[in-house]
């Protein structure tokens, strides 16, 4: 500008100087390799290609200029190169840029890498069945499309119609239209299932289809994706103190002010809070912003997804909240699960097991549940045998009697020929999971040390080296008396079961050896909030009984 003063002048030269030497620094840290692999993800013409390959001249200043020449770096700007760097993988020219370019590194930028190098954790080490912890999957590898509807859902008596006064169920046909604006508008929604039915896998197939940006998928366009397992927050209340301790490591300066700047910040949120009916805090409603933001008083513009099993649903829900269900899987759903994850470029495996699912109408409905689907056809992989159920209960003492074989053959105490005791009974163990399970409420995570002095350092080696009990380091805000304002944080460990369905297998032990001694309206009272331990139970007393005739007769 012509009346430009001279101070802005002044600035102006030391920009371009800064930016100059800024160039001359990037010219030297460019390799031909990295030119070339710029130069192909900013789809330069053939021609430009082929001349930096070709030229006689420097070729990073070369680079450097066409760079500038396309506006993929200015003097203030070089996100586009940054972001460049980041999707090919070379974070460590990216951090010395950040040095010798001051003020590129913004805060969102770290926010984002921080998720997305925290996400990568979670959904590349999936582990199928609990066991085989040498066998690790990337959760694209083993993911598959089950059963997934959308349904009207009601609060207090009042019917809240989804769209459209739609009252009817709607088959969605993927897990990516529950991101689709233009399916589901709504910002908040509740995705349901019973234990087994994927709801984790789901978030985790969600959280790697933002990382990847992938091209079939709503969320690629996501600015932010949060997905906080509610399991791991009692006592943190504030949703930004959630984040910042859950999802960001250690060495971030990022505070709970800088946190909820950029989420405001944002174009587009997309929450997933990941088992409610795990969240210690549910019932303080008043407090909890993780409440608030269930409810729509809090982030009403952000996308929020509630995961939860159909026994615990939110008493508070936002009224536009929307219910999506997951509902199993199908015959097409369990062979692409196989042909993926399991018989890979094998056929011949996948008809044996696909045989073995469709020979027992037992088996089959047991295995739309994923969770035993996925144990089933992974065990069954490495088995010549053919193996019948006559109930949920047959089918789980397999499964349990496949983990502690798998256990005794791996540390060389492999179970003697007359030896008929495979699963051991631990009433103290079943003792305590009834409880937990049938208390005001259902205890699911337990203090290491509770909970070994409870079913004995015997039983909780078992458990922890057959996989299916895991041990956990969780932060745990804690408030000192008559100092509220003052919290401090406290590591703890804790455990946990591979799944909760584990935790009705144990408490139906229980059951079916103290059903005598209870009233069936008391049994129907304490379990109609569970998914299998009533019916395994009754199995379980119907295999007791059995087995007394059989003794009676021999006598």
């Amino acid at each position: 500008m012509a009346n430009a003063s001279p101070a802005t002048e002044t600035l102006s030269d030391d920009t371009k100087m800064n930016f100059g030497r800024f160039k001359v620094r990037l010219a030297e840290l460019l390799t031909t390799e990295i030119i070339l692999s710029l130069a192909t993800f900013f789809l330069f013409p053939p021609a430009k290609i082929d001349e930096l390959r070709h030229t006689n001249m420097n070729p990073g200043l070369l680079m450097v200029s066409f760079m500038e020449e396309r506006g993929l770096i200015n003097h203030n700007d070089i996100s586009p190169l940054l972001t460049a760097l980041d999707q090919l993988g070379l974070q460590g020219l990216r951090t010395t840029l950040h040095r010798i370019f001051p003020g590129s590194e913004d805060k969102s930028y770290l926010f984002v890498r921080y998720l997305k190098t925290f996400y990568k954790q979670l959904y590349s080490k999936i582990h199928p069945i609990p066991y085989f912890r040498e066998k690790v999957y990337c959760v694209n590898d083993v993911f598959v499309e089950s059963g997934i509807e959308m349904h009207r859902i009601h609060n207090k008596g009042r019917e809240r119609p989804l769209e459209g006064n739609i009252m009817e169920a709607v088959k969605l046909n993927s897990y990516r239209d529950v991101f689709n604006d233009d399916i589901i508008s709504s910002k908040r929604i509740l995705l349901e299932g019973d234990p087994g039915y994927g709801k984790t896998t789901f978030t985790l197939q969600a959280a790697y289809d933002w990382c990847n940006a992938a091209d079939s998928s709503p969320l690629k366009d996501v600015d932010i994706f949060i997905l906080l397992p509610l399991r791991l927050l009692g006592g943190i209340l504030s949703i930004c103190l959630a984040i910042k301790l859950l999802l960001m490591p250690g060495e971030s300066r990022l505070t709970e002010e800088d946190i909820m700047e950029i989420l405001l910040n944002s174009r587009c949120v997309v929450m997933i809070l990941d088992g409610y009916g795990e969240y210690p805090d549910k019932d303080i409603f008043g407090n909890s912003e993780i409440m608030k933001i269930i409810a729509g008083n809090m982030f009403g513009n952000f996308k929020v997804i509630t995961c939860t099993r159909s026994s615990c649903i939110p008493d508070n829900l936002d009224i536009e909240t929307v219910n999506v269900r997951l509902t199993g899987f199908d015959d097409n759903a369990r062979d692409e699960y196989i042909r993926r994850a399991v018989a890979v470029n094998d056929n011949q495996t996948a008809r044996r097991i696909n045989d073995l699912l469709t020979r027992s109408p037992v088996l089959s409905d047991i295995c739309q549940v994923p969770l035993f689907c996925v144990m089933f056809v992974h065990i069954s992989y490495g088995e010549e045998s053919v193996v019948s159920f006559a109930s949920v209960t047959s089918f789980f003492n397999h499964i349990l009697t496949c983990f502690y074989e798998h256990m005794r053959n791996k540390t060389g105490h492999a179970r003697k020929r007359n030896n008929f005791a495979i699963i051991p009974d631990y009433p103290r163990l079943n003792k305590l999971l009834f409880d937990a399970l049938t208390g005001k409420n259902q205890q699911i995570v337990w203090q290491k040390d509770e909970f070994k002095n409870n079913v004995g350092n015997g039983c909780y080696n078992e458990l922890i080296t057959i996989g299916i009990l895991l041990e956990e380091d969780i932060l745990k805000m804690n408030y000192k008396p008559g100092m509220a304002a003052d919290p401090f944080l406290q590591r703890t460990t804790v455990v946990r079961f591979y799944h909760n369905l584990f935790v009705e297998w144990y408490a139906a032990n229980y059951l079916s050896k103290s059903a005598g001694s209870m009233f069936p309206r008391g049994l129907r009272n304490k379990f109609k909030k569970t998914l299998l331990i009533y019916s395994l139970s009754l199995d379980l007393l119907v295999d007791s009984i059995r087995k007394l005739h059989q003794e009676s007769s021999i006598i």
